[in-house]
């Protein structure tokens, strides 16, 4: 029978061997020394014989971990370096340009390079990238990839994956084969480590998505990462409803986006910040385009970039109102903000251009433009695992920093918190509570009728204990509107503080433009 101990040291090892196969040496290093060797020994000799790893590959990982023991040798090591045709094999046509490669390993840091020889690449309709040249792609690089190499698409990119090579198995092991094949996720998926690839397209998906996604990712045995894990969960929640609805809404790609989540533990600055990574893409029309056309000031990709996290910035909009009916231009604003109160990153680069965002102790971000760009839109959001530790406090904090931005002319609170009268329609908010377009509707076809039949209604909010800004603007903008001009009050019941908040915010900036 395994005991506890062994168990716990072979998910070390497996941590380990994903660490090295993804080219970061230091952390499969940092792993292995904390093992017994004679274990690491047993077990880089299973690792050859079910060839999850080469002979070569656990050579070169012993020796730079045990530099002055020897390891004497495998037990299967001649057998596969005398029979190379019995390991997988990738045919590689020499007639296919394969273009060189930036730096070897592809990290958030440094994003730039790689960006601007992505969008090389993809201008060059005849290049083939090749996985197997890279040390080290962070799950950000592979989606940005993924996103451009979908076979359905216009055009998609040529991607060689190589089952032997260290980014292969990794961007294999994340989905990177099944999304390029619109397959869906296929395989083994380790709770707090890797949440596969996906695709979304689909309003309807996206709160499920970011439910699943949101628990997945959470690691349950590593508490000690935390402040509070319930709470990390919950801002993880709202950054991926607003990114994917962002995506569905807004991009104008057909296929959709990539979305993809990890565990960041081991190496670099995540030595001392262990964070989540989060990462969108698509190949739609850019923010550029999306915001230029209602936005005359600006003028280039990079103003549009910045202009993007603003608060009631959007390309549904012109410069002179707060919102259109279904949207209210914060999405991005939130999720920066979260960021920057987190001590987290942001990238964000499209057609054009890319930007940088990282957020520091005092709540407060430094922003720089990149000059590099991306083929779509591709938005990566990395928050440290101990960044949170009240996410309420944390929404309300953003909510008062859009408040402080919103140009304020009325006084008169239409939203009532009280008790209703007893003639009053109730009614009770159980649709998705991402479903924007849905709540516009029932904003549409019933709210507002409503209102203008000076019916006196109760929002119970019973069932609905967090959502997004863009959520509660769909379904109360145009609502709001018209009470204020029929002077009549609409009752909230049962509303959480998180909602209640949210609430009196689009109320403020509804009606920040009536007379």
């Amino acid at each position: 029978m395994t005991n506890v101990g062994d168990s716990m040291s072979k998910k070390k090892f497996n941590h380990a061997i994903e660490f090295f196969i993804i080219g970061d040496e230091e952390a499969a290093i940092s792993i292995l020394e904390s093992l017994d060797h004679q274990f690491v020994k047993k077990r880089l000799n299973s690792s050859v014989n079910e060839r999850s790893i080469t002979p070569e590959q656990a050579n070169r990982l012993w020796n730079i971990t045990f530099q002055n023991i020897e390891f004497l040798s495998f037990k299967y090591f001649k057998h596969f370096c005398s029979n190379k045709l019995d390991l997988p094999q990738v045919d590689v046509d020499d007639s296919i340009y394969s273009p060189p490669t930036p730096s070897r390993k592809i990290d958030l840091s440094a994003p730039e390079e790689f960006l601007s020889w992505l969008t090389g690449e993809v201008s060059n309709g005849n290049a083939t990238i090749q996985l197997d040249e890279f040390d080290m792609i962070q799950p950000w690089g592979l989606v940005a990839l993924a996103a451009l190499a979908r076979a359905d698409g216009d055009s998609p990119v040529k991607i060689q994956v190589n089952r032997v090579n260290n980014v292969g198995k990794f961007s294999i092991a994340l989905g990177i084969l099944d999304i390029m094949n619109a397959r869906n996720p296929s395989g083994r998926t380790e709770q707090g480590r890797t949440v596969k690839m996906r695709r979304i397209n689909d309003f309807a998906k996206i709160e499920g998505v970011a439910s699943e996604i949101s628990h997945l990712i959470i690691d349950n045995i590593n508490q000690a990462d935390y402040i509070d894990q319930e709470e990390t969960r919950r801002v993880i929640y709202y950054v991926l409803v607003e990114l994917m609805r962002n995506i569905v809404q807004h991009s104008k790609d057909p296929l959709g986006g990539v979305i993809v989540a990890q565990s960041m533990n081991l190496g670099g600055v995540y030595e001392s910040a262990p964070s989540i990574q989060i990462a969108v893409a698509d190949h739609g029309i850019g923010v550029f385009e999306a915001l230029s056309a209602t936005h005359s000031e600006i003028e280039e990709p990079g103003t549009a970039l910045e202009r993007s996290l603003w608060p009631h910035y959007s390309g549904a909009f012109d410069e002179t109102k707060r919102g259109s009916s279904q949207n209210a231009g914060l999405g991005l604003f939130f999720i920066s903000e979260m960021a920057k109160l987190s001590g987290g990153r942001l990238l964000l680069a499209s057609r054009g251009d890319a930007l940088s965002l990282s957020g520091d102790d005092e709540g407060h971000g430094t922003i720089r433009l990149l000059g590099a760009d991306y083929p779509g839109t591709l938005v990566v959001f990395e928050i440290p695992k101990r960044g949170v530790a009240d996410f309420d406090a944390l929404l309300k904090s953003i909510i008062g920093r859009a408040e402080e931005r919103t140009t304020k002319r009325h006084d008169r609170k239409l939203l009532r918190y009280d008790i209703a009268p007893s003639d009053a329609l109730e009614i009770s908010m159980k649709i998705g509570a991402e479903d924007t377009i849905m709540a516009e509707k029932i904003s549409k076809e019933n709210l507002v009728p409503m209102l203008t039949k000076k019916k006196i209604i109760v929002l119970n909010f019973a069932y609905i204990d967090l959502c997004t800004q863009s959520y509660v603007h769909a379904l109360l903008f145009d609502a709001l509107r018209v009470a204020w001009a029929l002077q009549m009050p609409i009752y909230v019941k049962k509303a959480s503080e998180p909602v209640i908040d949210s609430l009196r915010l689009v109320e403020m900036y509804a009606l920040s433009d009536v007379e």
